[in-house]
């Protein structure tokens, strides 16, 4: 009952459902060269993961501090991109002139039919100002790149909620 996959349809799989990945979404502490490139739990969707009850651990004092001052500086968020062209490591703009963001992952989803990605942004875009976001991506065409700006739109993850996500038991393939 095994099935051999590759590495594209594992990533369309897991992007599909909205998930992440550490070192290709956000940049993992350990990993981070500079301060500015460290994510929070809280924005990379993960600050449901940090128990304000359990005692010491290591970034405590910070995520807490962050929050209570309201300093997160980043937010990870799903995007609807208009036509059919990836936008994978597309640069993210407000208005077309000023960058707010990066696109980590990228791809034109065929159950979905929508081009899907994953982006972080700096706030308040992707947070409180939503409207007015384009990505920049350069389409290979006939042997050179072409500069497209495409609209994009924040949208909740997961892109795609199938029933048998949630099944119990479980139903068989």
């Amino acid at each position: 009952g095994i099935r051999a996959i590759g590495y594209t349809a594992l990533n369309r799989a897991r992007l599909e459902a909205g998930l992440i990945v550490a070192n290709a979404d956000f940049t993992t502490a350990e990993h981070a060269i500079r301060a500015d490139r460290l994510r929070m739990p809280d924005e990379i969707g993960l600050g449901f993961m940090v128990d304000p009850d359990k005692g010491h651990f290591n970034g405590r004092r910070p995520i807490f501090e962050a929050r209570a001052k309201k300093q997160l500086r980043h937010v990870l968020v799903g995007l609807e991109i208009e036509g059919n062209i990836p936008a994978e490591h597309a640069i993210v703009y407000w208005k077309k002139s000023r960058e707010v963001g990066l696109v980590s992952a990228a791809m034109w989803s065929p159950m979905a039919k929508r081009n899907i990605a994953i982006a972080s942004l700096q706030r308040p875009y992707g947070d409180r100002v939503v409207d007015d976001l384009w990505v920049e991506i350069y389409a290979l065409r006939e042997l050179r790149y072409q500069k497209l700006m495409k609209r994009a739109k924040v949208v909740p993850r997961p892109f795609i909620k199938l029933d048998r996500r949630t099944a119990n038991p479980p139903a068989d393939f």
